[in-house]
């Protein structure tokens, strides 16, 4: 009687498991794609409301700009929406002149949140005149009903001046060279029984984080983070999943060889409340840095990671 219930349990787990729907990673990047080419298409079209299809319509949304000049963070839907609206209505230059093309695609998937990163060339003529531009991109996408949509979107113009671009390049290298530091593991005794990990690789020129917090032996939380450098903004920037979390997107850069300022812009439920917070970190060796943690400037807590060897 064991015998046999021991075998209907290890038929029901193996059933379960190969009934398991497992992600095909071919197909839905290759859906993402077609999702970026479709947007594309209709803003071409200057159809705002073929745009609005591709994107998640709620307040956690976001649409950030960034160019030498500054940044511009478009928060929820609803913002987002009446900026395309804008966008489209521009009837000063004819699309039908200009070809724009993505490349670089970078992407990875986890569960039904996916982070990409992608370069962007416009091409062609406006106002009778050639133009060109070069663009990255950032963008976190959400599975909706099997339909991939944007949920975050931070585009950076690429300036084109040859002198701007080589010092953008001497700061580029010195800022890449700088946050390699932070490849590694690393570990954080937070409390009794409750550690922090990360582990940074090099991905690319920028590099990629999983985390976790771990209470007793068991994950209590844990994500993934792409780190690459921007060009426009002269600062590193971060795309953050978090399972059961909305997503974020950070700011980092180094103010000196030693000393790091980590920016968080998102989700809206923290920045639209308008608290700033930011991270102060500071490696006094190799093998450790401390990190303040201020909410609106004033630090709320200090934490030490070490290098795990």
């Amino acid at each position: 009687m064991k015998t046999n219930l021991f075998f209907l349990m290890t038929l029901a787990i193996w059933v379960f498991t190969a009934c398991e729907e497992k992600i095909d990673i071919a197909k839905e990047e290759a859906a993402i794609k077609a999702v970026f080419e479709a947007e594309k298409n209709a803003y071409l079209k200057q159809d705002a409301a073929a745009m609005a299809e591709f994107w998640v319509q709620d307040a956690t949304s976001q649409k950030i700009w960034y160019s030498t000049t500054g940044e511009n963070v478009i928060l929820g839907w609803e913002n987002i929406n009446a900026s395309q609206q804008k966008e489209v209505d521009d009837t000063s230059w004819d699309r039908s002149l200009m070809t724009c093309t993505f490349s670089g695609f970078q992407i990875d998937i986890m569960d039904e949140s996916a982070w990409i990163t992608s370069k962007t060339n416009w091409k062609g003529t406006m106002n009778d005149k050639p133009f060109e531009a070069n663009q990255a991109r950032i963008v976190v996408m959400k599975q909706l009903d099997g339909n991939w949509k944007f949920a975050l979107m931070a585009i950076y113009n690429l300036p084109m001046e040859e002198k701007a671009a080589n010092a953008d390049n001497s700061a580029k290298n010195e800022q890449i060279e700088l946050h390699k530091q932070f490849i590694g593991s690393w570990k954080c005794e937070m409390a009794k029984d409750t550690a922090i990990y990360w582990n940074v690789k090099p991905y690319g020129t920028g590099m990629e984080c999983y985390f976790k917090a771990v209470t007793k032996g068991k994950i209590v939380m844990e994500g993934k983070q792409l780190w690459g450098y921007d060009t426009g903004a002269g600062k590193f920037t971060m795309a953050e999943m978090i399972k059961g979390v909305d997503n974020a997107i950070y700011s980092s850069w180094f103010d000196t060889k030693s000393t790091c300022t980590m920016r968080y812009y998102g989700p809206v439920t923290t920045t639209a409340s308008g608290d700033t917070w930011e991270w102060k970190i500071e490696f006094k060796n190799p093998d450790m840095f401390e990190e303040i943690i201020l909410k609106n400037d004033i630090p709320t807590q200090k934490i030490t990671m070490n290098r795990v060897k």
